[in-house]
């Protein structure tokens, strides 16, 4: 997200504008406000201090927590077979992966990719816009039956 690699694509919704990084493909839905129509990309030293953070912080964890659990929204086995070799390289100890898609499926349905550490689920898709996964919270609930978090 360095600036010389970004262009305003549109608006994402009222209050804000699509930003995309054209050298790695990424966009940014939330960060960059409408009300600097003159300049959209004005608040990015702000942006940029608020990622570095973030990514500094995630970097800290992976060095220093015992155990991680990485939710994915959205994966095939390919993705998650290289998600999990790049997570090999930076995560220090234990991790594992939840890979959740979304089906038509009424009910979970858990896929065994013969993969240590990762566990594959299906769950349904209650709207229509893709990738999302609000509406689902008795399968989230039993998807994170017996998992606790540690400080």
């Amino acid at each position: 997200m360095n600036l010389n690699n970004l262009t305003v694509q549109g608006k994402a919704n009222i209050d804000t504008y699509i930003v995309k990084d054209n050298l790695y493909n990424i966009e940014s839905y939330h960060d960059f406000s409408t009300e600097y129509t003159d300049d959209p990309l004005f608040p990015y030293p702000v942006f940029k201090n608020k990622l570095d953070r973030r990514i500094n912080a995630f970097y800290n964890k992976c060095s220093n927590s015992d155990s991680i659990l990485f939710i994915r929204m959205g994966g095939s086995y390919h993705e998650v077979i290289e998600l999990k070799s790049i997570l090999k390289k930076i995560v220090k100890n234990k991790f594992r992966i939840l890979v959740v898609n979304l089906s038509s499926n009424l009910e979970m349905s858990e896929h065994n990719w013969g993969l240590n550490n990762v566990c594959s689920v299906e769950i349904l898709d209650t709207l229509t816009i893709p990738t999302r996964w609000q509406g689902c919270d008795a399968l989230w609930d039993q998807i994170f039956k017996g998992i606790s978090l540690q400080s």
